[in-house]
Parts: structure tokens; sequence; C-alpha cells
């Protein structure tokens, strides 16, 4: 139901997808900030995630990598990020790792024409992420921003 809502939203043009420049601006900024896990630490701690993992596709550019620290980073190796959080980490992501999971869906769903297909297509596709790890249901605003409040603090 939310995914078909956001869909909708998309395609009426009432929540527009912002230029991934944004949030790049935002990744140099934070260069400290491990995305994944929220800890502040030495930039030269950092090593660089794909989004979508390039063994399973994902490409090599600016709008699929996010800083994060070796910890993060050996643990999910070639994983879906969503699936990560869920069976490893088991928590919700913060809100910024989310929204960037999403936008990079849903560009590459529109590039490569898949918003009409069905389920059963997308299935048998080889994708760079795993469709059925997006939430359907989100945590209440409060709860959210409680848990992560540190991370939106720094």
């Amino acid at each position: 139901m939310i995914r078909s809502k956001s869909f909708k939203a998309y395609k009426e043009g009432v929540w527009n997808i912002q230029d991934f420049i944004e949030l790049n601006i935002i990744k140099i900024r934070k260069n400290n900030y491990y995305w994944y896990c929220g800890k502040i630490m030495a930039t030269k701690e950092l090593t660089k995630d794909h989004v979508f993992p390039r063994s399973k596709g994902g490409r090599n550019e600016m709008n699929n990598l996010i800083m994060v620290c070796k910890t993060c980073n050996s643990s999910k190796g070639s994983m879906d990020l969503l699936k990560w959080y869920t069976t490893v980490r088991k928590e919700y992501p913060p809100i910024d790792v989310l929204i960037h999971y999403i936008k990079n869906i849903y560009i590459y769903s529109t590039e490569q024409h898949l918003m009409n297909k069905s389920l059963e297509e997308i299935d048998s596709m080889h994708l760079p992420f795993d469709w059925y790890y997006i939430p359907m249901s989100y945590p209440q605003p409060e709860t959210f921003l409680q848990k992560n409040r540190l991370s939106y603090e720094k």
C-alpha cells in the first residue's frame, strides 16, 4: 500500500525526488560520519560502500556510494542494504540511509522500466536490490526520532 501511494505521488508530481546532488553534498559535509551506524570517527577510517553491491550490478558512482565504518562494510558485504539491516543489525535503518536507498531504487526502476511490471516478473529478474525488504510499515515518528536522535544532532 505504501509503495503504491509513493509511486502514485511520484507519477502525479506531488512527491518529487530531489536531485542526488543535495544528498551528495550532505555526504561530503558529514565526511567523518558513518551513515550505517551513526558513529563519528576520523575520516581516514572511512570506507566506501556500494548501496547496490557491484556484484549485483551496482555502479561505481557517487549516487551509489556511502561512507561507512570498516565493521559495517565487512558485515554487509554484498548483501542488500535493507536485508542487512533487517537480518544482521536487526534494526530500522536511519532515515537518511533509507531515503538514499529508496531514491536509488526509484531511479533504477524508472531507467529499467520496472514500474509497471508484475511482482512475478520482477522476481525473475536479477536486480541490484531485494524489493521485498522495502518496508511495508514505518515506525511512528516519535519512536523513530527518539531512537535515532543522536544521528540527527551531529
